[in-house]
């Protein structure tokens, strides 16, 4: 934790980077807002969900955008400081977080493998509803580990923004 705070601090001198958090949180913040009620509305997205919202749906929304808002931050400097950033770890958080309430209620999941069907035949009889039945009883547990992953990846671009040449004793 303190490893990530010390390595915010260091990138929060970087412009680029704290107009890269700003804009980061202001897009995921809405974003996750009305993204993380998809489940609630038949995997429609749409502002009208937010009068659906829970204050545990607020909470992930808020912490997801918060989140997605520093990691962000973080890989910005990395890239202006000529260093390679590690994104696999922060792009699955936000695809979790994002297509598990699409994937629970809505016709996305029993489409999509349906298109697998046409090409294996063999996956004709996979079952989009016992899936869609596993993912909306795990939904809470789902976006936890999203947030799990984008804590990884904070912490992960966190230790390479420490270990990078600006950070270096001369």
């Amino acid at each position: 934790m303190i490893s990530i705070l010390a390595a915010l601090r260091h990138a929060a001198r970087d412009k680029a980077a704290r107009w890269t958090a700003a804009l980061g949180m202001l897009v995921g913040i809405p974003l996750y807002l009305v993204t993380l009620l998809a489940s609630l509305t038949g995997g429609r997205i749409a502002l009208a969900n937010l009068k659906l919202l829970t204050p545990v749906m607020e909470l992930f929304a808020l912490a997801m955008g918060i989140l997605l808002g520093l990691i962000l931050a973080l890989m910005m400097f990395l890239l202006r400081e000529g260093q390679r950033a590690r994104e696999g770890l922060a792009s699955g958080g936000v695809l979790l977080g994002i297509l598990t309430p699409l994937l629970c209620c809505s016709p996305i999941l029993p489409l999509l493998l349906g298109l697998l069907a046409i090409a294996f035949p063999a996956l004709a009889n996979a079952a989009a509803g016992a899936l869609q039945a596993f993912i909306a009883r795990h939904e809470t547990a789902l976006l936890l580990a999203a947030l799990a992953l984008m804590v990884m990846a904070l912490h992960e671009n966190a230790r390479r923004v420490l270990q990078g040449p600006s950070c270096r004793v001369k």
